[in-house]
């Protein structure tokens, strides 16, 4: 489970780990972000051994693949089977998908 101090250390984080993250404000209400965030984190994620110029490493990051097509992604000598979506990202992704770029 993630324990975070404040939204404003959330925002932190995604800004740092990846540049195309927009934080849109209000987007879902604080309930519904909490009862979404609590869902997402028992998704499972794990770190898979992967391979860099011939040596095994895990990511430092945990990771979890989703897919509507059946799609297999693979890097760095891993193969990712992807799950399919969840009720609770089947709820976000068409709201994420009307936002303008």
């Amino acid at each position: 489970m993630f324990h975070y101090k404040s939204i404003a250390q959330v925002v932190k984080l995604f800004a740092m780990s990846s540049p195309n993250i927009t934080y849109i404000s209000n987007f879902y209400s604080q309930e519904e972000s909490i009862e979404m965030f609590t869902k997402l984190s028992k998704c499972p994620f794990k770190q898979p051994i992967i391979k860099v110029w011939g040596k095994s490493y895990r990511p430092l990051r945990k990771s979890c693949s989703y897919d509507d097509m059946g799609l297999e992604y693979e890097y760095s000598g891993h193969c990712e089977l992807p799950l399919p979506w969840n009720r609770t990202m089947l709820k976000i992704k068409p709201d994420v998908e009307l936002v303008p770029d």
